[in-house]
Formats: C-alpha cells, structure tokens, sequence
C-alpha cells in the first residue's frame, strides 16, 4: 500500500509539495481537504498581518521621533508583559498573550488611530469592520477567537482585558522614556495614565521613578 513517502520517493523530490500533493488526492476524510483548500486564504491573512511590522506609531511620528517602532513592535512586547503580569497575578496567562498579540490587528487596515482623532464609536467601528474583513476567508474557529479577544479587549470589562489594556499601557510609558532617553524629547503626555491593578500601578511607579533619575 502505497503511503505519503513511497509516493513521494517515486517523484525523486520528497518535499512538502508532494507529501501535500498525496495527502490531498488519496486522503479519504473532507475535513483534510477542506484544510488543503483553505491554504491559500490563511497565507494571505499571514502575509497581510505581516504588514503590522510596517504601520507606525502615529504618536511617535506626530511627535518628530526617529526610527519609530511598528505596531507590530508594540504588540510584541505587550503580550510579554500581558504574559509575565497573567502569570503572577494567576489569570488567565494563555488568554491574555493571544488578546495582546492581535489587539491591534486592524491597524494594518486602519493604521494607527489616535485617541481624539474621531468619535470613540467610528473609531471602534471602523476597526471592528476591518478585522471582520481581514479573517472573513480564514477557519472559523480562528476567526471566532480573533474577534471575541479583539471584542472583550475593546470592551474592556473582563480581568483578562483589563490586564492587557494595562500592559498596552505600560509599554507605552516604557517606549516613550526610550526615546525621551535617546532622542531627547519630552514626552510626559504618554505617562499619565490610569491602571486597574495594584502590580501594574507599581510598574508604571518605578518607570516614572526611573524617569526622574534620568532628570527628564
């Protein structure tokens, strides 16, 4: 009985083409090519994600800072700190690093929307229906879990959304006394901001303490 690498070793090439070639065509169960067939739409959420790394910091930029980060940048630490806080306030740690890593996921549609720039309703509405879009060709157990962690994190009712918004936050602050450190800006409006916990309300103490020796 002919399997997946006897099919391939007759094609001389055994790579991921052939082994996809032959799980596709002999495969008897739908839900695997199903999968198969959906490749190319999830590659093309992929790539479009990607992009993230590409959208500035329009508070940055507006700012006159050098090198801004992306959001992607962002993201990135957001959800290292959403990881470490979940962890030693025992929440919900799994939860809140998928919530940070695409909490701003629409921005590659939308780009960096800052706070005042329009009505809190067009702005969340204006995201909502650009992730809607973004994740409409993907599975819908994927798609379901973006937009439930996107919805909970923009409502920002539960423990979990709370926590990332204060780790949103907090890396803010910490970028913003990077650049303030390196390029010699004054940026005080990023660290005044308010926080839900007592662990998160002491990290923001100790950055704005740290500030303060720095004589910014």
């Amino acid at each position: 009985m002919m399997n997946a690498v006897s099919y391939c070793q007759e094609r001389t090439v055994c790579n991921l083409t052939n082994v996809a070639s032959y799980l596709y065509f002999n495969e008897p169960t739908a839900s695997i090519r199903a999968s198969y067939m959906k490749t190319p739409k999830i590659l093309d959420f992929f790539i479009e994600s990607g992009k993230l790394k590409h959208v500035q910091r329009t508070g940055w930029v507006r700012k006159g800072i050098a090198n801004t980060e992306s959001v992607a940048d962002h993201s990135w630490r957001t959800a290292l700190l959403a990881l470490t806080l979940a962890n030693a306030m025992k929440l919900d740690a799994d939860k809140a690093v998928k919530m940070a890593l695409v909490h701003d996921l629409a921005e590659v549609r939308t780009g960096d929307i800052q706070r005042g720039e329009m009505p809190k309703e067009q702005k969340g509405s204006l995201e909502t229906k650009a992730l809607q879009e973004m994740i409409a060709g993907i599975d819908k157990k994927n798609s379901k879990e973006i937009a439930k962690l996107c919805e909970e994190y923009n409502v920002a009712k539960t423990t979990v959304a709370k926590l990332v918004r204060d780790a949103d936050n907090l890396d803010m602050m910490m970028q913003a006394l990077e650049y303030e450190h390196a390029q010699n800006k004054d940026l005080n409006e990023f660290f005044e901001n308010e926080f839900h916990f007592k662990e998160t309300r002491e990290l923001a103490k100790e950055i704005k303490a740290r500030r303060a020796a720095f004589g910014l």
